[in-house]
């Protein structure tokens, strides 16, 4: 989509309307006409002019990490050559996305791995870097503008499936931009026919495979600020998950028992501060160190290397 460079100026309606689609992008225009009180046309327009103004990108499935069986771990990267290392990583297999940030470490890349060897494998090439290892994910009810959300999605309960080629592919089709789409667009795009497309996908969703469908918001300055913020943790404590996710700001995160790492977006500094201020309350004397990282450009988002999960 084309974006041009002219700000816009978020209405009432713009905000609820992006709520709504981070809550759940595959919403129809009619449903969102009558949850906003605005005819389809409107809706139609206030979204092409949201992703024409910066403020969507595309639209991604975001894949619920919990129930695949493979290591994740961050790689964070202070390093005067990013071209130089963004070029090799995005020919790696593991490498699932490449963030180029402001902030202490100006590149973090996201891998996914099937066993150790892989890993040591990968790592003897790396320059200096510093890691962490996610154990699970969370994932919290994102209102970004604090709307109320008065539709109801599908029912998302996390359970195991076998996943054969068929699912591979509309999982990595729905994770590279294409989760508004159409049944019948992801049909054709797929070369699958039109009700094997709505049975997988309707079992991918209702057995939770997919921790949200959202846009990826644009890279403009005028647009929502991202921020990744990395918390190093004296002792981990069940309890400070728990309040994280009642946060209504936090978009997506992770955690281990010593790391906790957490994506939210902000609308200006004031705002930006104010989230900061409430997770540093969550944490308080239990924190060593904080990173923060504000998403300057994406050059990869959501290559899962999902050919390890298939079931022979």
């Amino acid at each position: 989509m084309t974006i041009t460079s002219t700000m816009l100026r978020l209405t009432a309606k713009d905000k609820e309307l992006l709520d709504y689609l981070f809550d759940y992008c595959r919403y129809t225009t009619k449903q969102l006409a009558k949850a906003l009180h605005l005819p389809q046309q409107t809706i139609s327009y206030k979204i092409k002019r949201l992703e024409e103004k910066g403020y969507i990108s595309r639209y991604d499935a975001i894949l619920n990490w919990d129930l695949i069986p493979l290591t994740k771990k961050l790689y964070l990267f202070n390093t005067k050559k990013p071209g130089e290392i963004i070029t090799k990583m995005i020919k790696e297999k593991p490498v699932h996305s490449i963030h180029e940030n402001t902030g202490t470490y100006n590149l973090a890349v996201w891998c996914f791995y099937k066993n150790r060897e892989q890993i040591q494998e990968f790592e003897e090439s790396l320059p200096e870097h510093e890691s962490i290892t996610i154990d699970k994910t969370i994932v919290s009810d994102f209102t970004h503008f604090g709307t109320k959300i008065k539709l109801r999605k599908p029912t998302m309960i996390p359970s195991k499936i076998k996943l054969d080629k068929k699912d591979i592919s509309i999982v990595k089709h729905l994770s590279s931009g294409h989760a508004k789409d159409s049944l019948l667009q992801i049909s054709k795009d797929l070369k699958i026919s039109y009700d094997v497309t709505h049975y997988r996908l309707k079992r991918l969703i209702r057995n939770g495979y997919f921790s949200r469908l959202m846009p990826q918001t644009g890279k403009k300055l005028g647009g929502l600020r991202v921020t990744q913020a990395i918390f190093e943790l004296k002792q981990f404590n069940e309890s400070i998950i728990k309040k994280i996710k009642s946060l209504s700001f936090m978009a997506m995160g992770g955690y281990s028992k010593k790391f906790v790492y957490l994506h939210f977006m902000s609308e200006n500094h004031e705002d930006y501060l104010n989230k900061l201020e409430s997770l540093h309350e969550i944490f308080k004397e239990n924190l060593l160190r904080t990173e923060i990282l504000h998403w300057k450009e994406l050059h990869l988002a959501n290559r899962y290397p999902l050919e390890y999960v298939i079931k022979k």
